[in-house]
């Protein structure tokens, strides 16, 4: 089905979009009262599994 391909490109851009966005707000909500500010933008060691 060759008129699926741009739906289904669009459906994941979205869905990783929203995922992104979730974690986001999720890392914001969560981290946010128990670190600081200069913590917070500093990476830290359990991110270095996406890599």
């Amino acid at each position: 089905m060759p008129q699926m391909g741009p739906i289904m490109w669009l459906y994941m851009y979205i869905f990783f979009l929203t995922l992104f966005l979730f974690f986001l707000t999720l890392n914001y909500f969560i981290g946010a009262p128990k670190k600081t500010h200069t913590e917070m933008k500093t990476p830290k060691p359990s991110l270095n599994w996406k890599w």
